[in-house]
């Protein structure tokens, strides 16, 4: 899944977000992962787009190497929907209750918690409550997330 597309409305944001709850319901042991923020990639006809509307590509493997998935560096983005972007990328992460439990391997404890949390995270989408992120706290400080 991907947000930030140029020229995507916030609306089509949420839409993406049901969608990753709608297949979460309909198939419980599907990943949906999370919702990456769009990263124009040279050579396709998204990057040509973003360029045109002020992207400025890395000019070396180095500055690459620097792109992650929780960046917002698209110029048509506001701060306003850079932030919910951030959020919605680490949020979402929950969204399936089992991408982080396979990153992990933990214990049965912990995915019986993350099966839970992710019912919460699942509800707070539905709800759009986007204003409190642990996810954001527990992704940097157990996975090194910057």
């Amino acid at each position: 899944f991907m947000i930030g597309i140029p020229g995507e409305t916030k609306e089509e944001k949420i839409q993406t977000l049901k969608l990753m709850l709608e297949l979460d319901e309909k198939y419980p042991k599907a990943h949906t992962t999370q919702a990456y923020i769009f990263t124009p990639q040279p050579g396709t006809p998204l990057f040509y787009e973003a360029v045109q509307q002020g992207y400025k590509p890395p000019q070396s493997l180095e500055e690459y190497a620097t792109v992650h998935w929780n960046k917002v560096l698209m110029p048509w983005i506001d701060e306003e929907t850079a932030k919910f972007m951030v959020k919605v990328s680490y949020l979402t992460y929950f969204c399936d209750g089992q991408s982080v439990v396979e990153y992990i391997r933990p214990s049965y404890f912990f995915k019986a918690g993350m099966n839970f949390y992710s019912s919460i995270v699942r509800f707070r989408i539905k709800s759009s409550f986007y204003l409190f992120t642990p996810e954001i706290f527990f992704m940097k400080k157990y996975f090194g997330y910057k």
